[in-house]
């Protein structure tokens, strides 16, 4: 299985608390069951699981976690999310609250992946060759569904930034000359340039 492996490095790589600290992330399989039908050259099957997540001693918002994973599932299956009986029991989560900081989030995704397996010749012998399908993209998506550079900032309902990874701004080069704006100025203020 693909998945698992995927999320986690989208979690683990755009969650800052998860960043500095990616064993609070565990991510596995509690069950599943393989699907497979006689008939045809593709002796392919697919996978159906849940996915469980769990972050320990989390002091981020919630939302920062929820997020990233809400967008995975528009690329990896976004089958669940266009029916609307499943997207409503896509995300299934517990959380329990540690104290007024820390909180601990446990959450289920029913997931499905599949696999190809053809024939196969190579100069090595006769085999099988397994492919694990993408998934069809949802034609008009695409800003959507490209999460990594969506979530290195994220904000909360007043706008105010509560995640990700702030902006450093430099306004002198290398050598402690001030940088020129485009309209030929150096620049002071970094209000100007947010």
């Amino acid at each position: 299985m693909d998945k698992p492996d995927t999320l986690r490095q989208l979690i683990t790589e755009n969650v800052p608390e998860l960043v500095r600290n990616p064993d609070k992330l565990k991510i596995y399989v509690r069950s599943g069951s393989v699907a497979t039908r006689f008939g045809g050259i593709n002796l392919g099957f697919q996978y159906g699981f849940d996915l469980h997540i769990e972050v320990r001693d989390y002091t981020g918002h919630p939302d920062t976690i929820f997020l990233p994973i809400a967008l995975w599932l528009r690329v990896n299956q976004p089958d669940i999310l266009l029916n609307l009986e499943k997207a409503d029991q896509a995300i299934t989560f517990e959380a329990d609250y540690l104290d007024n900081e820390t909180v601990d989030i446990d959450v289920t995704l029913k997931l499905t992946e599949s696999v190809d397996v053809l024939p196969y010749t190579s100069d090595d012998g006769d085999g099988y060759k397994m492919t694990h399908r993408t998934e069809a993209p949802i034609i008009g998506t695409e800003v959507l569904v490209t999460p990594t550079p969506l979530l290195k900032r994220i904000y909360d309902q007043d706008g105010k930034f509560i995640a990700g990874y702030p902006m450093i701004y430099f306004l002198t080069g290398s050598d402690g000359a001030p940088l020129i704006g485009s309209d030929g100025k150096p620049l002071t203020d970094t209000d100007d340039y947010v």
